[in-house]
């Protein structure tokens, strides 16, 4: 039953928008008092339940869940996927209700999602971006996320084949038209070619879900590229564990090369803490 001052929160999207969503409603919760429910639904671009990536986390007021069958017709996202069913429940059982397409906007124009998140009793509240003002949101993402065991075992692979000097390069092209028209591989490639200039010892950490990406930057640089040797999806719980390890070996390099347009770099930096230079944008 849901309580008084209570928002049910739906993050979606793929593993760097969740993350970032749902610091952002903890955030939330600590700044309001508000009771947070998260509901972890499985879909195309997470096909993996929350405990299957991360281990849990202790946030007084915040509880996450994987949702169960009945909950996509009740909590989701109305849409032509579902047939728009949820619209009529979450009509009936909440004060108001967020949609992703008036979020976007909101973001960008300062809304005050604490007052909205204490003024009605029931909310909810559908999101795969970052929201609000924080106090140190990379020293947040680096409380709550902790991957499970399989794949830091796998990043700690990788770093041991770091150099004195790893750079890491995210190149994103299959599903992003953003990163694919503003950071062009040639920007990439340059921005390595001056590392390797200025460093005789670099080497490169590179995720990328584009397989010719992958050849093309192996064959220009041969063993200085460290990256995976399985093709990047989302389509099973590997493919997405494979993407987690992306980012946080990514997280250990000294500075990340980032696709501009995407979260996953961004995520990445905050991780790691290290600095982040989107390709393209200078």
């Amino acid at each position: 039953m849901i309580m008084n001052n209570e928002l049910t929160f739906v993050p979606f999207g793929g593993s760097a928008n969740r993350m970032q969503t749902i610091a952002s409603a903890v955030n939330l919760a600590r700044r309001t008092g508000v009771k947070v429910d998260v509901v972890w639904f499985r879909e195309w671009a997470m096909e993996a339940r929350y405990d299957e990536l991360f281990n849990p986390f202790a946030v007084n007021g915040v509880t996450l869940r994987d949702a169960s069958w009945w909950e996509y017709y009740v909590y989701d996202r109305p849409r032509k996927k579902n047939m728009w069913v949820p619209l009529l429940p979450q009509k009936m059982l909440y004060d108001s209700v967020l949609r992703q397409e008036n979020i976007v906007k909101m973001v960008n124009d300062g809304f005050d999602f604490e007052s909205w998140a204490v003024k009605g009793r029931r909310n909810i509240m559908p999101c795969c971006m970052k929201f609000g003002a924080f106090e140190d949101y990379g020293a947040l993402i680096r409380e709550l996320f902790h991957p499970v065991n399989v794949v830091m075992d796998e990043v700690q692979r990788y770093k041991v084949q770091f150099s004195g000097h790893t750079i890491g390069a995210h190149i994103r092209r299959t599903d992003s038209a953003v990163s694919i028209k503003n950071s062009p591989l040639e920007k990439f490639m340059e921005n390595i070619d001056a590392e390797i200039a200025a460093n005789a010892d670099t080497k490169i950490f590179l995720a990328t879900d584009d397989e010719p990406t992958r050849q093309t930057l192996i064959a220009r640089y041969g063993s200085r590229i460290i990256t995976s040797a399985r093709p990047a999806t989302r389509a099973n719980v590997d493919g997405i564990r494979d993407g987690l390890v992306d980012m946080w070996t990514l997280a250990s390099t000294d500075i990340i090369y980032g696709s501009v347009g995407s979260s996953f770099s961004v995520m990445a930096s905050a991780i790691g803490g290290n600095k982040l230079k989107m390709v393209g944008s200078d």
